[in-house]
């Protein structure tokens, strides 16, 4: 995704990346290393919170295609 902060941009400045979501109750930490072996340095932080939206095991109302509103915590005391 352009423009977007990538997995590789966060090399060296965080080990591990927190994720959560307030709708289903979805939370976890990744280690940053193992994100960037799994799915590429390049890919967009965007990118890879629809990634784990779809994999959610909360059930969507019928028919919608609205997934969790992943958010990365972590971010949040970069600079």
């Amino acid at each position: 995704m352009r423009g977007a902060v990538t997995l590789g941009d966060l090399r060296g400045r965080l080990a591990m990346l927190s994720v959560e979501c307030a709708k289903c109750g979805r939370a976890g930490r990744y280690r940053l290393a193992g994100l960037i072996a799994n799915h590429g340095e390049d890919t967009g932080l965007p990118d890879f919170a629809s990634f784990l939206a779809k994999s959610c095991e909360q059930p969507s109302s019928a028919g919608s295609l609205s997934y969790c509103p992943i958010r990365f915590p972590d971010l949040a005391n970069l600079r």
